[in-house]
């Protein structure tokens, strides 16, 4: 655990743009985080039997198409529990992101921690997972933060070079940039892992025939 410490401390150094205040998302770093439940990695094989309890009471369908709570009417309640107790959970990350960009100013109004938060801690609990930093550079993607969004995504790269879905999702990036080029060249990586749409290729190659 020591070392994947030590790599949150240098990354969080190296990165400084927007990012939440640690303390704001309850992170004292050097410290492991604490839940009465857990915390447990979504990665781990070994602790895969610890999620259902909080799977089934908590990330139910509705919860996850942001439909409606479980425990209350707002999604959020048991979208901040399971993420508690299961800070990495990847679908639910992407359900968190999908919450703020729906309601980009409730979490702040309500003084709750938001979607940021809830990164910071799934990269700071788990740093080795990359699809916590790859659904993190997502996030800012959206937001159009498209410079903290590179960094995540290849700090996302360093971990696994050979997933198609964040090489489209890099590729997707540069376009937006500017940089075809780049752009290009995950295009046709993503391709070669396997990635199952065109959308990409084709909107760089709409914008070499101008």
């Amino acid at each position: 655990m020591r070392s994947g410490l030590l790599f949150f401390t240098i990354f969080i150094s190296s990165l400084s743009f927007g990012r939440p205040d640690p303390s704001v998302c309850e992170i004292i770093i050097g410290e492991p985080l604490s839940n009465a439940y857990g915390p447990y990695d979504y990665t781990n094989m070994a602790q895969r039997d610890k999620l259902p309890i909080v799977l089934g009471a908590h990330f139910t369908s509705e919860v996850e198409r942001l439909v409606a709570g479980n425990t209350s009417t707002d999604p959020y309640g048991d979208l901040n529990y399971t993420l508690r107790a299961i800070p990495n959970y990847h679908r639910a990350l992407y359900a968190i992101s999908r919450y703020d960009l729906r309601y980009p100013d409730r979490n702040k109004q309500l003084q709750r921690m938001g979607a940021e938060c809830f990164f910071e801690r799934a990269v700071y609990f788990s740093p080795q997972d990359y699809v916590a930093y790859m659904l993190y550079g997502l996030h800012l993607h959206r937001l159009k933060r498209y410079r903290e969004a590179l960094e995540f995504y290849k700090t996302a790269l360093s971990l696994n070079d050979v997933s198609a879905e964040l090489h489209n999702n890099i590729g997707l990036l540069y376009f937006n940039m500017g940089d075809i080029d780049n752009a290009d060249v995950h295009a046709r990586r993503s391709k070669e892992l396997g990635y199952p749409l065109n959308g990409l290729s084709e909107k760089i190659k709409a914008s070499r025939e101008k």
